[in-house]
């Protein structure tokens, strides 16, 4: 479903959770963790649009992990070791703050002037083999309108916004908390 500049994603308005329980929508104020596999990009440096998939963002399928909710065993066993029996090569992760990614705007095509909407949603998309922190990017645009050039070019804008507002790539341990326990409340940080 579409969104507006001032508004939510339907979608991010309930819990996606399977179970119809889990922690509720992912808040404005909350941090999320992209775990990155085959990028050249080095710890220390900011990521590249080519490290986000457009092909995940369009179908909902980019996931995040929610820093909260999420210890580095959730992440080893429910994203890491997947990932590696696919033969992946875990880059290391980022961190962004979900109203950070909720700023990215898409031009809406065939406006003039041209008018701008949300670019992203932010779900808690949890399903039946996810962790209970999972979360999930896609692209808030329906571009059943839009041919497949302006599909390909909003996908790159995206990508490279999202390259953008996430912070520089860091080792997993530095990243997810080691257990629940020490899982701190996440208050955002100003001008973050």
């Amino acid at each position: 479903m579409p969104c507006d500049t001032n508004t939510h994603c339907q979608d991010e308005r309930v819990s996606q959770h399977h179970k119809a329980s889990g922690h509720g929508p992912v808040k404005d104020d909350e941090y999320v963790i992209f775990v990155v596999f085959d990028s050249n990009v080095q710890i220390g440096k900011k990521l590249s649009e080519r490290d986000f998939s457009t092909k995940k963002i369009a179908k909902g399928d980019l996931s995040l992990a929610r820093k909260a909710y999420t210890t580095i065993n959730d992440a080893q066993e429910c994203v890491i070791q997947p990932a590696l029996d696919r033969g992946q090569k875990v880059s290391g992760a980022s961190v962004a703050l979900t109203r950070s990614l909720r700023s990215i705007k898409a031009p809406i095509e065939g406006l003039t002037p041209v008018k701008y909407a949300r670019g992203v949603c932010i779900l808690d998309r949890v399903e039946n083999d996810d962790h209970e922190g999972h979360a999930a990017l896609r692209s808030c645009r329906d571009e059943g309108a839009l041919t497949p050039k302006q599909r390909g070019k909003l996908r790159a804008l995206i990508a490279a916004d999202l390259a953008e507002k996430f912070d520089v790539l860091q080792a997993i341990a530095d990243v997810f908390t080691l257990s629940a326990a020490n899982i701190p409340s996440i208050v955002a940080t100003p001008g973050r």
